[in-house]
């Protein structure tokens, strides 16, 4: 059967079509959106009025993509900039009264436990330990797993678009500027520290969009082109790009080959969380997969079609 899945992200609407069947999916087509639901929100806790248009513009779109495939099983996914809305609610009924989607609001532990579930579906996790990385715009998931065992996972609101209008830091940022957003990551991630010593991650692997950045840079460079789910990022190479990053404004990221224009100004936010880790973890290799949260709530649906066969 055709499944649908749209991830009402802080920063990017996602919809994803798929065939589901026994023990697998197959990718029918998928769609990414910036919308920025959380930009100018984030302060006050609330979905700015033309967030909140832009949004429904393009669920109006998924919604005739969807019923252009003639879907019935469609499953909306709102994450942090929703379910810490305090007008959500006003949110959730425009969405019902233009699309007639209903919104299913998912915790900070739920969302890390479907990012795990795609993540696994790309079979990338083995039996080496891992820290899994899924920077969204309004938080950031981090989990420690292998392929047969979850040890520790972690929501912090720690988004690329919500840091950003926090700090609103210089274009290009300052060393200052770095350091002060470095030591808040770092505060607000030392529990993380007991996890890190005690299960020694081998691997980071990036499960977001900007990961996907990461990545699509590195291969310009090379007159290369992402085409696989998972792909290696070599740590010095990356490291390189992250200096760059830093030493450019907005208006000369813009010209960088493989930079989509809406992770312009997001990506130096998302490189500080990275390398950050980086340093925290001293893993020996890090890792991009294209899958994700919208991927796990697939292979959740599969596993509930399987049983039922």
């Amino acid at each position: 059967m055709k499944v649908a899945v749209i991830d009402i992200g802080s920063n990017t609407f996602n919809l994803m079509i798929a065939q589901v069947g026994n023990h697998s999916f197959k990718v029918i087509s998928a769609t990414e959106v910036p919308v920025r639901l959380g930009k100018d929100g984030f302060k006050d806790g609330r979905i700015a009025q033309d967030a909140m248009q832009r949004a429904i513009s393009v669920l109006v779109s998924f919604k005739e993509e969807i019923n252009k495939n003639d879907i019935q099983n469609v499953r909306c996914i709102g994450t942090n900039m929703v379910r810490s809305a305090i007008n959500k609610h006003e949110f959730l009924d425009l969405i019902r009264e233009h699309t007639s989607f209903e919104v299913e609001i998912i915790s900070g532990d739920r969302e890390a436990e479907l990012i795990l579930e795609g993540v696994s579906a790309s079979g990338t996790l083995s039996n080496s330990n891992v820290l899994i990385v899924d920077i969204g715009g309004g938080s950031t998931e981090l989990i420690i797993a292998n392929n047969k065992k979850v040890f520790w996972k972690r929501s912090y609101e720690l988004g690329a678009v919500r840091l950003l209008e926090h700090f609103k830091p210089s274009d290009p940022p300052t060393e200052t500027e770095i350091n002060d957003l470095c030591s808040y990551l770092n505060r607000q991630w030392n529990n993380l520290l007991p996890q890190i010593e005690i299960y020694k991650p081998k691997i980071l692997i990036g499960s977001s969009g900007v990961f996907e950045s990461f990545v699509d840079i590195l291969l310009a460079t090379k007159n290369e082109h992402r085409s696989a789910i998972v792909n290696e990022i070599d740590i010095n190479e990356y490291t390189i790009l992250h200096h760059r990053l830093l030493s450019m404004n907005n208006t000369e990221r813009s010209k960088i080959v493989g930079l989509v224009d809406f992770r312009v100004d997001t990506i130096i936010i998302a490189s500080i969380i990275t390398s950050e880790l980086l340093k925290l973890t001293e893993v020996s290799q890090m890792r991009q997969t294209d899958y994700a949260l919208k991927e796990g709530v697939i292979w959740e649906i599969v596993h509930s079609v399987t049983k039922k066969s």
